[in-house]
């Protein structure tokens, strides 16, 4: 006849409290520590003073946490205006050129390097407590129909994302990226390695447990697309070398080969389907936390449009067409803010400095539009 079992035995079957608690004890530091707060703009400051022209990645990051920030720190009675995209945005739609347009309302920055719609996606659900009265969204073909690609520098720290990533990918490709999978999901939980590269970048080595990737210097390595493009146009490297470096002579070639690149790979695919589906998403997410949303056609010189079969415009906005159901949903194409000839770009994918505030005037004229609406509807309750 059997017992019931010693003590010894029901104690090795108890739960490990101890770790537990610690393992709560370490969430909850890392939650505090590394919220947006007076740690950002000390990151931002070493990132700034240290790599002015490197790491692009990072210091967009950096300067979410610290958009963020401000976003807590405004004014309920104040409308919130975040700006949304990849770097063509934040050239062109700088936050204070926005704010000169739409003076009686908060103006951040959430654009830069790195933000595909899966991580666009992952900030929405950032952005969602906080009230945000507009989100301006620069986007076209360049974000939805080329290939899909997460850096591990800018993977968001959103369960829900990760989630749709996964459930939008072909299972093989989900068990052939699996140290990815289990990476982005680290940073779901733990920020500290969410921004490991971040303070890797910011010379902040010693303190954090979790190394960068080794064998590369950092901020240079290229993670493999999570799926490839289609077959893109035939080129002439050579000709188009020397086109390029005609209109934009003060651009290094490496990064003209690189924009030449990626606007070759706009092409149809299961990737676009994965990217358009991301950003529908992104945009629902934004609409269900009582943000209207200005979608703006982002421009790319001529040139670029080469390098592309340009009816993949028409996909593009038929997907907007979808979203336009939605009243919260606005759109401002290019034939409203152009025209865009290509002395009018710094490269093939960026607006110059100098044509960057009509942009942002044009844009801005909309959202204080769509602001001055009753937004008693379907506005936020408040912050």
């Amino acid at each position: 006849m059997r017992g019931n079992g010693s003590a010894e035995d029901h104690a090795g079957r108890r739960l490990p409290w101890g770790g537990v608690v610690a393992a709560l004890l370490v969430l909850l530091v890392e939650g505090r520590f590394l919220a947006p707060g007076p740690l950002w703009p000390v990151l931002e400051e070493r990132l700034v003073a240290e790599h002015q022209a490197t790491f692009p990645v990072e210091r967009g990051l950096v300067g979410d946490r610290r958009s963020l920030l401000r976003a807590l720190f405004t004014a309920p009675d104040k409308a919130l205006v975040a700006v949304l995209g990849t770097s063509r945005a934040n050239a062109s739609l700088e936050p204070r050129a926005l704010q000169h347009v739409v003076p009686d309302a908060r103006v951040l920055g959430f654009a830069h390097a790195g933000m595909q719609p899966f991580e666009l996606r992952g900030l929405a659900d950032e952005l969602a407590p906080l009230g945000v009265d507009l989100a301006v969204l620069l986007v076209s073909e360049f974000d939805t129909h080329r290939p899909l690609r997460v850096m591990r520098q800018s993977g968001p720290g959103s369960l829900a994302a990760l989630r749709e990533l996964l459930d939008l990918l072909p299972q093989d490709t989900v068990w052939e990226e699996r140290t990815l999978v289990l990476q982005l999901l680290t940073a779901c939980a733990l920020p500290s390695y969410r921004f490991r590269e971040v303070f890797a970048a910011a010379g902040l080595d010693a303190w954090r447990r979790f190394p960068a990737a080794r064998g590369e210097p950092r901020g240079t390595s290229r993670p493999p697309f999570l799926l490839e493009g289609g077959q893109p146009l035939p080129v002439s490297y050579p000709r188009e070398r020397e086109r390029l470096r005609a209109q934009f002579p003060d651009v290094p070639e490496r990064q003209l080969d690189s924009e030449l690149n990626q606007c070759r790979s706009i092409t149809r695919g299961p990737h676009a389907e994965v990217q358009s589906a991301l950003l529908l998403s992104t945009v629902r997410a934004l609409r269900a936390a009582g943000t209207r949303v200005l979608l703006v056609e982002g421009p790319v010189s001529p040139l670029a449009e080469s390098y592309y079969d340009l009816s993949i415009r028409d996909d593009f906005r038929a997907l907007v067409g979808e979203l336009l159901h939605d009243e919260g949903v606005d759109f401002l194409p290019l034939e409203e803010t152009g025209p865009f000839p290509a002395d009018r770009f710094r490269d093939l994918t960026h607006l110059d400095k100098a044509w960057s505030p009509p942009f942002a005037a044009a844009v801005g004229a909309r959202a204080a539009e769509l602001l001055a609406r009753d937004l008693t509807t379907d506005g936020p309750d408040g912050r």
